[in-house]
């Protein structure tokens, strides 16, 4: 069997952080991803929740596989730019944006953030004493798209979500890019991530490959096996490079 690695970003390869922007990949995991995308012949992708080309700026690896916005776009060998979802769900989201920027902007900590096709509200910084306010605030202004079916929400670590209201998740795009590769050996598709959003592609993949959760191990989970912490999925992630290496 050949295996087919599948990464989140957030939690998983870099530690969970109170701003979006101070996530950054460590020189040694870069090495690391560059060494897999090599000896994997490119079967390795990164699954995230942020824009596609924000991580793939904060990876920088090439060859390799890129999903953004919770599997929503896809970059990657052979594939120059792909979204799974209509074009004129930036243009609403963009809007939906900027409702909410007027709304919370005066919440000290908040942060909301345009992915160009799912918008993430961030509160970790925000005083626990003005999290009700904000949530009330985002609520309400969401409100007539939620009626409208155009969005739904989702909830990650201190973040609320907002995505189109399609039927796609992290599952559904790994289980595509697996449907797209040709080779006459069997698949072994290995996916480590940290988020609920990861619990999508944990059920697409159950009974078929091998799932790993990162972090606490007391709530349910699709995921067979866990790993502490993001050290712990480098070792692990290192582990797999001297796999490759024994294969030669």
């Amino acid at each position: 069997m050949i295996p087919f690695i599948f990464l989140d970003y957030d939690g998983t390869l870099t530690p969970i952080v109170k701003k979006p922007e101070k996530a950054v990949l460590s020189a040694k995991a870069r090495s690391l991803l560059a060494a897999l995308g090599q000896k994997t012949g490119g079967r390795l992708a990164i699954v995230s929740g942020r824009s596609l080309e924000d991580v793939r700026q904060k990876v920088g690896v090439k060859g390799i596989y890129y999903f953004g916005n919770h599997g929503l776009e896809l970059s990657g060998p052979g594939i120059r730019h792909k979204e799974f979802v209509a074009g004129v769900c930036r243009a609403m989201m963009a809007g939906i944006s900027a409702s909410l920027e007027r709304r919370v902007s005066k919440i000290k900590g908040s942060f909301v953030e345009n992915k160009g096709l799912t918008i993430s509200l961030h509160y970790r910084l925000v005083k626990a004493g003005e999290v009700k306010m904000l949530v009330k605030g985002f609520f309400e202004t969401i409100a007539p798209h939620i009626d409208a079916g155009k969005i739904k929400i989702g909830r990650g670590k201190k973040v609320y979500e907002v995505k189109p209201c399609v039927s796609w998740d992290k599952g559904d795009a790994v289980q595509w890019l697996l449907r797209r590769q040709r080779t006459r050996k069997k698949l072994l598709p290995v996916y480590i991530g940290d988020d609920v959003t990861d619990e999508d592609a944990f059920k697409a993949l159950q009974g078929r490959g091998v799932t790993i959760r990162v972090g606490e191990t007391g709530r349910p989970s699709y995921a067979r096996y866990s790993l502490k912490n993001t050290r712990d999925v480098l070792k692990f992630l290192n582990y797999m490079e001297n796999y490759y290496e024994q294969q030669k």
